[in-house]
């Protein structure tokens, strides 16, 4: 999934495939998924600083949960509040109270 959101971005970040194509591909495949996360979502976009709006969904986080603390909810909880201004999150999951819990403090819609 975050190789698939990397991958978008490089179509509408000016400069982000640039920044990725200065990573060691080998790496990535050793990284665990918060690290990788880090290194070709979060690092760019911080870098790169845009100011171009940059708007992100993730659809069916119910289905990517798991008690693992490497899920793509924990991970995106862990660097959520650190984005760049201008990036925003759109996430939807069904209705998992776990899954609640953890983006408690944004502004979520039925």
């Amino acid at each position: 999934m975050k190789c698939v959101i990397a991958a978008q971005l490089t179509t509408q970040i000016e400069g982000y495939e640039e920044y990725l194509s200065v990573i060691e591909t080998e790496d990535l495949n050793r990284i665990n998924p918060s690290k990788l996360f880090y290194k070709i979502i979060f690092n760019p976009l911080k870098s790169l600083n845009s100011e171009i709006q940059t708007i992100i969904v993730i659809d069916g986080l119910d289905e990517a949960f798991s008690v693992s603390s490497q899920n793509i909810i924990m991970i995106l909880n862990e660097y959520i509040e650190e984005l760049p201004q201008g990036v925003k999150l759109i996430l939807s999951s069904r209705k998992v109270p776990e899954i609640i819990d953890v983006f408690a403090e944004f502004k979520i819609f039925d």
